[in-house]
């Protein structure tokens, strides 16, 4: 009885600092009411895809595939929303639109990467997909001086050779590797069936040379990865690589490599 007891006047009082605790926490968020923040951001556009950040200069820009569902032709343009603290987002909406007519390359975006020059320019590299045609993915480039207004540069489009699967050649992830002073461009694909990494190579950011490949699957169900995101950190002199493979059922697993 004395055991029941002490349960039921701990429970009571766990029971109390919570309450506190939740009226407190919803008062008071970062110094100003709750209300004010938001921390699950809805996009103006529809459901969100394929998120793709990029820091620059104290704000996080997050471009994402806009899924707009709207009954057009063209679907999957790029879309951004800015924050500084995660808390507070101001969404730009659509950046890069799809193409005009069922006839353009990216009449659907498909992810890629921002990078900025040397000289501030900022460069964005997107999958163009096309069902209607073949090859359906091609890299494709467009470039901005302030991330909301892109200028799309149709002679940089390039597709995969014949080391590569022309139908599955997409999600460009661009980075800049100061110890060789050049970029690195990392390309979903496939070679002989199998899901690989390309590696392509640039100095200027429009011409691109294949440098084979940088990661072949050991997993023979996985038939081509997806959406990498290459950290450029070491560990032990190992860069570091986040991505999802992809298998006949359509199902998808994360990977650390």
């Amino acid at each position: 009885m004395l055991l029941l007891g002490t349960l039921s006047l701990s429970c009571i009082g766990c029971s109390a600092g919570t309450s506190e605790a939740k009226q407190e926490a919803e008062e008071q968020y970062l110094g100003e009411s709750i209300d004010n923040h938001v921390v699950f951001p809805a996009s103006v556009e529809g459901f969100v895809g394929d998120t793709m950040p990029f820091y620059d200069d104290g704000t996080y820009n997050i471009f994402y595939l806009a899924d707009q569902r709207n009954g057009k032709q063209g679907y999957h343009p790029w879309a951004m929303m800015q924050t500084k603290d995660f808390v507070n987002y101001d969404d730009k909406g659509v950046v890069i639109n799809y193409g005009e007519t069922i006839k353009d390359q990216d009449i659907a975006l498909g992810t890629g990467s921002v990078i900025k020059d040397k000289n501030g320019k900022y460069h964005a590299f997107y999958t163009g997909h096309n069902d209607a045609y073949e090859p359906k993915e091609a890299v494709m480039h467009a470039i901005s001086d302030d991330l909301e207004n892109w200028e799309k540069v149709p002679e940089d489009t390039f597709y995969a050779n014949e080391n590569y699967a022309k139908n599955d050649f997409r999600d460009p992830y661009v980075l800049y590797m100061e110890n060789e002073d050049c970029y690195w461009m990392l390309v979903t694909t496939r070679s002989n069936n199998t899901g690989v990494i390309a590696k392509y190579t640039s100095k200027d950011l429009k011409t691109w040379k294949d440098d084979g490949y940088s990661l072949k699957t050991i997993w023979i169900q996985i038939q081509i990865w997806s959406a990498q995101h290459f950290l450029s950190i070491r560990i032990n002199g190992i860069f570091h690589s986040l991505i999802s493979g992809q298998t006949e059922l359509f199902t998808t697993d994360l990977q650390m490599i």
